[in-house]
């Protein structure tokens, strides 16, 4: 049909989707290939929602149809759809790593060009745990690792929230990680992966020069207030191993890590805390031995061991 007078390679269906978006959609290299040779190819023309055909076949993981538009004279890489996300941005989205290999050669690629919600690619290969990606994004030169988007939240703080070890390990390998960046609410990596009860991430974090394990959030609660105000006991037996742990420090309503565990009965991080020499402190007019008391929890070994303190 190439030869056909007249002929308008670029005539979309009702959505916008063009023959070569379909081909890209689809999987269709050799089509593609073909489609080339079309003079008046709009290689970046979109479809109604804004995606082009080099994201369509990046959405899809079909990298041989990348690999030829590839050669596409025009080709924009960083030509977005109408929610703001790059072709970069879904493969990596989508975990397809093979795709984001083959974007890496592209000229002008912008490896931290982030969607309307300021989520950048690596981002998004860290909330969804697709550690092969992140492998592949640490090759960027230009890779920024504590980009946040609008909540202040990182690729490594999102990883932390997931529990994604795995990606935690890698992130631990850039360069530049700042792993007490803190989010719009004042949370760390550390403080959130406390929160979410994900022992082994703490533990992976534990070997992080610099961290801080004392540092609060917004209201002055720390990693170990959480983990105690949650009952995430193996949590706890981990940040015994930081050094540096604060075991009596307070958030701004005066209540400690052991109020928290006293006043939610979880046992386990009390008896937990009583190794870590803590000390008994009120907060406003409640003490950890009054809240304990009253819950369904109590039990009267642990009620005599906090009258020792």
């Amino acid at each position: 049909m190439k030869g056909v007078h007249g002929i308008n390679v670029n005539q979309g269906d009702s959505d916008g989707a063009t023959p070569l978006f379909m081909a890209c959609q689809k999987g269709h290299a050799e089509v593609v290939k073909e489609l080339k040779g079309f003079l008046a190819i709009k290689v970046n023309q979109s479809r109604s929602d804004g995606s082009t055909p080099l994201f369509m076949a990046c959405q899809d993981g079909h990298v041989e149809v990348v690999k030829e538009l590839k050669g596409f004279r025009d080709i924009k890489v960083n030509q977005r759809s109408s929610d703001g996300a790059t072709p970069l941005f879904i493969a990596c989205q989508d975990g397809h790593v093979e795709v984001v290999k083959e974007l890496k050669g592209f000229h002008h690629i912008n490896v931290n060009q982030s969607s309307s919600n300021g989520i950048t690619p690596l981002f998004m290969a860290c909330q969804n745990g697709h550690v092969e990606v992140v492998k592949e994004l640490k090759g960027f030169l230009a890779i920024k690792v504590n980009q946040s988007n609008r909540d202040g939240v990182t690729p490594l703080l999102m990883a932390c929230y997931k529990g994604h070890v795995e990606v935690v390990k890698e992130l631990k390998g850039f360069r530049d990680i700042k792993v007490n960046q803190r989010s719009s609410d004042g949370a760390t990596p550390l403080f959130i992966a406390c929160q979410e009860g994900h022992a082994e991430v703490v533990k992976e974090l534990k070997g992080v020069h610099g961290i801080n394990v004392n540092q609060g959030d917004s209201d002055g609660s720390t990693p170990l207030f959480m983990a105690c105000q949650n009952g995430h006991v193996e949590v706890v037996k981990e940040l015994k191993g930081f050094l540096a742990i604060k075991v009596n420090q307070s958030n701004r309503d005066g209540a400690t890590p052991l109020f928290m565990a006293c006043a939610n009965g979880h046992n386990a991080c009390i008896n937990e805390l009583f190794k870590f020499g803590v000390k008994l402190k009120k907060c406003k007019k409640y003490s950890e031995i009054d809240c304990y008391k009253s819950h369904p929890n109590a039990d009267q070994t642990i009620i005599r061991l906090l009258q020792t303190l």
